[in-house]
């Protein structure tokens, strides 16, 4: 990625995905994900009723909510959010 003239970033497109993604999920139930909000480990950044999307410190964490999830009810969508080459390159132009 080159701005102004200067190289930002190198690599492919999954290389820069992988070194600019936040350890970010997107979780949506059947019911309500309220009780993430109260999970060690987890940052919720949007909720909506049964939709969270959640930020966790260890690979660990997202398994353990995921568990969670499946136990208290049906999981619609359990899935890590993946930035988009665009948001990537606002990111390092700043």
């Amino acid at each position: 990625m080159i701005a102004d003239g200067v190289i930002r970033a190198t690599g492919s497109r999954e290389g820069l995905r992988a070194q600019h993604s936040l350890p970010r999920f997107d979780l949506q139930l059947a019911g309500d994900a309220g009780w993430l909000r109260s999970e060690p480990g987890v940052t919720v950044v949007d909720f909506d009723g049964g939709f969270a999307r959640f930020d966790v410190d260890t690979d660990a964490t997202s398994q353990r909510v995921l568990e969670k999830a499946l136990a208290t009810g049906t999981v619609k969508r359990f899935s890590p959010v993946v930035p988009s080459l665009s948001q990537i390159f606002t990111e390092v132009i700043q």
